[in-house]
């Protein structure tokens, strides 16, 4: 995964281990049509 060794990489499969367990790949598709707004200024 990393051309770094030891701990360096274990740190970095078990985060990329965590991205796929529990986030899903975005798919922009699956927003067109919906009513959902995915850009413009965010309100704080």
């Amino acid at each position: 995964v990393t051309k770094r060794g030891g701990g360096e990489r274990a740190v970095s499969e078990a985060c990329l281990h965590i991205l796929e367990k529990f986030f899903e790949p975005f798919n922009p598709k699956k927003f067109s049509g919906s009513g959902i707004k995915v850009s413009g200024e965010w309100n704080g």
